[in-house]
């Protein structure tokens, strides 16, 4: 099974505002020790003493992309920076960012940021069933009361699935669990808002017009 982390995003490109998210992928046979190395590679990075002195730090500083480690030096940036490359290369996370131009969802206009960020999930469902053929769970930093305004809807495809079987659906529901919530200190999401960041200075801010990959290590 995969674990699917989701962060969104809000930015102007060359042809405007733009809604996207970014999925960091996970598979279930690494996501434990991923975690178990992350936390004791990033305690030593911000307090390379401690083990000397038999000193345990139970709290970490959040990561934030566009806030990145604000109370630390450029050579404690640059080492967590590093952390993450390596262990999403060691440990095979993927990551997905699609998007629309907000101009593109025109009828959306008057509505909450939130309604687009449904049509963006949609677009992952479809990445998704074309990129592995393994069942996954969405995992969403948003906020329970914007995710509630988003119309992503997965009771109303799975009633009719269930009741209409010779239905023919483009996304394969039984692949999808469902979706699930996580607080923004889970060190999973950290990878989904902070590589998405850098994916989203690393093309100057720039919406491709078809699903953004990037395999790690690729």
């Amino acid at each position: 099974m995969q674990f699917v982390f989701i962060d969104e995003q809000y930015d102007t490109g060359e042809r405007g505002s733009y809604t996207a998210i970014v999925a960091a992928i996970f598979s279930e046979n690494v996501i434990n020790e991923f975690r178990r190395e992350f936390v004791a590679e990033y305690a030593k990075i911000l307090h390379p003493t401690a083990q000397e002195n038999n000193t345990i730090h139970v709290s970490l500083p959040v990561l934030h992309g566009s806030d990145f480690l604000p109370d630390y030096d450029d050579d404690v940036k640059i080492a967590v920076f590093e952390l993450i490359s390596n262990l999403s290369v060691k440990y095979n996370v993927k990551f997905i960012r699609t998007g629309y131009y907000d101009k593109s969802l025109f009828f959306l206009k008057s509505k909450p940021n939130a309604k687009r960020v449904g049509f963006c999930i949609h677009n992952l469902d479809y990445c998704l069933t074309d990129y592995f053929n393994e069942n996954y769970i969405y995992l969403y930093e948003l906020d329970r009361e914007n995710l509630d305004k988003t119309d992503y809807n997965d009771n109303y495809i799975i009633n009719r699935y269930g009741q209409e079987p010779n239905l023919s659906f483009s996304i394969d529901i039984e692949q999808r669990l469902g979706r699930f919530y996580c607080n923004k200190e889970n060190y999973c999401m950290y990878m989904a808002d902070v590589v998405g960041h850098w994916l989203l200075k690393s093309d100057n801010g720039r919406l491709r017009d078809v699903e953004f990959v990037c395999g790690a290590g690729e």
